[in-house]
């Protein structure tokens, strides 16, 4: 499998992944299964992400140009950083209780950041390519 259609693939499954998790936790709050969903979505989906991140360091290695120097390099790092940070956020909510409250609220803000930075890198990417 070329790189391109590797990179392509893990990063949108990732994405998508992500998406379904945040969705669970806004409309499937009142199931009683929503949270482990949630987690397996979001985990899973940064996890998937990885051997994107792999090949599109090698399709950069392979054509010599060097590595982050475009924008689409710059939010895609960007967007992974999140995308770990995220599910972190979420889990030490539950361990460190006394300051359960404002994790919470740092671990949306960080989702909500993935997302919209997620769906830029996907555009940028689409153009980069020549697709949009």
């Amino acid at each position: 499998m070329p790189l391109l259609y590797l990179h392509a693939a893990a990063m949108s499954v990732g994405f998508l992944l992500m998406a379904a998790g945040a969705g669970i936790a806004r409309f499937q709050r009142q199931q009683r299964w929503w949270l482990k969903a949630h987690k397996i979505c979001g985990i899973t989906g940064a996890f998937v992400m990885l051997p994107g991140l792999v090949a599109a360091f090698l399709m950069v290695d392979q054509d010599g140009s060097g590595h982050v120097r475009v924008p689409h390099a710059w939010g895609g790092l960007t967007m992974i950083f999140f995308a770990f940070m995220t599910p972190v956020l979420g889990q030490l909510q539950f361990k460190v209780r006394e300051k359960a409250k404002q994790l919470r609220e740092k671990h949306r803000w960080s989702g909500r950041v993935t997302l919209i930075v997620g769906l830029a890198v996907i555009l940028s990417g689409l153009r980069a390519a020549g697709i949009i």
